[in-house]
């Protein structure tokens, strides 16, 4: 399935694995849905439909961020998580704060 995933934006984006291999494009890694992680100095992420692209997010802990806990607004200094705390995520009140709802397990359930 990843190698399909690949293969298609590869091929919608008229580019080969050759370029790839010859660094002509940096290797691309699908981790959500249309999410790419872009293996080389940028560590971007973008969103690809066919050769329809954009940036979706400067790194990947950006892009779980937005696509995991529906966190589009990433200036708001509250909503986030303290990585070197990871007790936040057992607080009662940060499970229970509304604006940090797990929207991807929200839309499985619909």
């Amino acid at each position: 399935m990843i190698k399909s995933q690949i293969n298609w934006i590869l091929k919608e984006n008229l580019v080969t694995g050759t370029d790839v291999y010859k660094n002509k494009v940096p290797f691309i890694f699908p981790y959500f849905g249309h999410r790419f992680l872009v293996f080389n100095e940028s560590n971007l992420v973008l969103s690809m439909h066919g050769d329809d692209k954009f940036i979706w997010a400067d790194d990947l802990l950006t892009a779980i961020r937005k696509d995991v806990f529906c966190d589009k607004d990433l200036d708001d200094e509250d909503d986030i998580i303290d990585l070197d705390n990871l007790n936040d995520l057992n607080n009662e009140n940060y499970m229970s704060n509304s604006n940090k709802d797990m929207c991807y397990w929200t839309r499985l359930s619909q």
